[in-house]
């Protein structure tokens, strides 16, 4: 009789465990918000007001707000890609989403993006996959007398006062200063923490714009020139062909006439770096399915 009752209370405790197990490995796996409020600003006036207030995202123990992004730039977020990589509804980049939630105890920062993901998919009954047709791309590589590249360094954060708390899912902070050189006013923007690495933009009364980075990969090179913009960018994705490994400084300096500005070539090849237009698989998220209105909080 001890013997069946120790065998059977070995067997509970084992399928006790094995159950804590399967929980803990599934959470790891999937892991969502404790509990979550979803709000689509709709209304011009509330839109207006979220534009005004910025886009922000703001963690404070395991509460998390999400306020002011497009539906696609959480979607982008979420599976962790560009928002210039997804293909979705039109209506997703005017949407405005506004997002409290309270995060599992022992979650982390680095697993908002999965948390969202499941609230996409519980939420918006988000459904999606992955593609990589060939497109035509640039490649970037390096000319014949090859890259004119400084070894990395640290930003000199003390030569701009006042900067910006951290926000955002990349934690940027921020600092922006005006200043005269040579008759010229010289405006300097710097931000740390973004997916670009530290970086210096100075832009002259005359127009000329520098671009300085601090130790950025080729590869964080390459996406950096396929974000879309306004003026002077390639509007083709950049896939990195240079076979440079690492980290390094290096800057590029445009000349801006107007509202226009000459293009990133121009500028990449006085560092030793040129583009190449050819044919490349770029992985793209397409969006099969989401809805216009969040399920009921």
């Amino acid at each position: 009789m001890r013997t069946r009752k120790s065998t059977s209370f070995a067997a509970g405790v084992l399928l006790f465990v094995a159950i804590v197990r399967a929980s803990a490995q599934s959470q790891a796996a999937d892991p969502k918000f404790e509990v979550a409020s979803v709000r689509m600003t709709t209304t011009p006036d509330q839109a207006a007001a979220d534009r005004t207030a910025g886009a922000t995202v703001t963690i404070s123990g395991a509460r998390v707000t999400i306020n002011g992004f497009a539906l696609m730039g959480i979607v982008a977020r979420a599976y962790r890609t560009e928002t210039y990589l997804v293909t979705a509804p039109d209506w997703t980049a005017q949407a405005k989403v506004v997002i409290r939630a309270l995060m599992p105890e022992g979650a982390t920062k680095d697993q908002l993006p999965e948390m969202l993901k499941t609230l996409l998919s519980e939420r918006f009954h988000l459904a999606a996959h992955v593609a990589a047709p060939e497109e035509p791309v640039f490649a970037l590589v390096t000319t014949k007398n090859g890259p004119r590249l400084n070894p990395p360094r640290e930003l000199d954060q003390a030569t701009c006062a006042g900067w910006s708390d951290k926000r955002g899912f990349d934690d940027i902070q921020g600092c922006n200063t005006v200043g005269q050189f040579g008759g010229q006013t010289v405006r300097t923007q710097m931000s740390v923490g973004g997916p670009n690495g530290p970086v210096r933009y100075q832009i002259t009364s005359d127009g000329d714009l520098r671009e300085e980075y601090l130790k950025m990969t080729m590869e964080q090179l390459a996406r950096r020139l396929s974000v879309p913009c306004a003026e002077g960018c390639l509007g083709l994705p950049v896939v990195d062909r240079t076979g440079l490994a690492g980290a390094w400084d290096f800057t590029l300096d445009r000349t801006c006439l107007a509202s226009s500005c000459d293009t990133y070539a121009s500028a990449l090849e006085k560092i030793g770096l040129k583009l190449e237009k050819t044919t490349a698989p770029v992985e793209r998220l397409v969006i099969d399915r989401i809805d216009k209105v969040p399920t009921e909080n």
